[in-house]
């Protein structure tokens, strides 16, 4: 008595929508970019703007390694943190601590950047 056809078949409506809804976690931006740019093209491009943003190559390369190259590049092109003069090594250590979240990644460097500059005086 429990499955009567009316509570089926709303079962199923709901059933669709949530598939034609995104996930959340997986951004409509991110997933498009990606959808829409073979890896291949964007590459070349993507390299001459990691090392503009002066970050190095053994970094990038780590970075590639643990599917983290794009995550680097997009903390690397914030003002924020382009502000801080940080190495490769530290927005890749950043990015790795924070799973891959280029705004958890970026959050923690500034909050430990101002936890440093509070102790020392202001130059």
């Amino acid at each position: 008595s429990m499955l009567t056809p009316s509570k089926k078949r709303s079962r199923e409506g709901s059933s669709t929508e949530l598939a034609s809804t995104p996930q959340p976690g997986t951004s409509s931006a991110e997933s498009a970019y990606t959808a829409s740019t073979p890896q291949k093209l964007a590459a070349p491009q993507h390299d001459e703007e990691a090392a503009d943003l002066g970050l190095d190559e053994e970094c990038l390369k780590r970075a590639r390694r643990k599917g983290l190259e794009v995550s680097l590049v997009s903390l690397a092109r914030r003002s924020e943190i382009k502000a801080l003069h940080l190495s490769s090594s530290e927005l890749l250590e950043a990015i790795r601590k924070s799973g891959g979240f280029v705004n958890a990644a970026k959050n923690n460097l500034l909050t430990e950047r101002q936890k440093t500059s509070q102790g020392m005086p202001a130059v």
